[in-house]
């Protein structure tokens, strides 16, 4: 069920992949992919509360914020992608993934004119977002 789950994330099918993840998290509760990727199901699709209950289940409140920052940043809200970053790496200095998903988004921030910063468009279709989330390294990863 999780990888047939992951497969609907990234063909742009975030709503289909939410019940289909639903079925794997209560197959397996300590499934730890499965509930990653039914919290990026649930952040693609816009429910950012759901997707971090389950990022919470599926590891350290540390690695919980870093996974909704990485949401964040896919979904294309830098301000709250920054904001969970940072708290990640206040309850776990030694969190190299927020580390580094911190410094790369600053990096990439200070190259950007403000006026062109990427935003999150009320406008982008699930299909959009989930094009943007793609196969990236996350804590407990999409696999």
């Amino acid at each position: 069920m999780n990888n047939l789950g992951y497969a609907l994330l990234l063909h742009g099918k975030a709503r289909e992949a939410v019940p289909v993840l639903v079925m794997a998290v209560r197959a397996g509760p300590t499934n730890v992919r499965a509930r990653n990727n039914l919290g990026f199901a649930y952040a693609v699709s816009g429910d950012f509360p759901r997707a971090a209950q389950q990022f919470e289940f599926a590891g350290s409140p540390a690695e919980a914020k870093c996974n909704l920052g990485v949401a964040y940043e896919r979904t294309g809200n830098i301000a709250q992608a920054l904001a969970h970053y940072r708290e990640a790496l206040r309850l776990d200095p030694e969190l190299r993934r927020a580390r580094e998903n911190l410094d790369r988004v600053v990096a990439r921030s200070a190259q950007v004119p403000p006026a062109r910063a990427p935003s999150q468009s009320p406008e982008s279709t699930p299909q959009e977002l989930a094009g943007r989330l793609g196969p990236a390294p996350v804590t407990g990863g999409l696999k």
